[in-house]
């Protein structure tokens, strides 16, 4: 048990910035699966409650701005987007 230790103690820098790394790369796909869960409950449901808070959500997210944003640089899309938004 202390020989495992006095590794993290020696180089505490490198641990900490490697479990941080594992810990990012955890968080990402964790965060890339749930989407896709949530995504795809949404797609089956008929739920409206249920639809409604997710817009709810989108909407305290500024999903509209985003949205208008990543349209606006298509040049196709960018004469639709205050149609869209509106």
């Amino acid at each position: 048990m202390l020989e495992n230790i006095w590794f993290l103690k020696v180089y505490k820098t490198f641990s900490i910035q490697t479990i941080s790394r594992i810990g990012a790369i955890f968080l990402k796909a964790l965060y890339e699966i749930l989407k896709k869960d949530i995504l795809n409950l949404v797609k089956v449901t008929d739920s409206e409650p249920l639809l409604n808070r997710v817009l709810k959500i989108l909407k305290a997210g500024d999903i509209e701005d985003r949205v208008k944003v990543v349209l606006s640089k298509d040049a196709d899309a960018a004469k639709f987007v205050d149609t869209i938004a509106e």
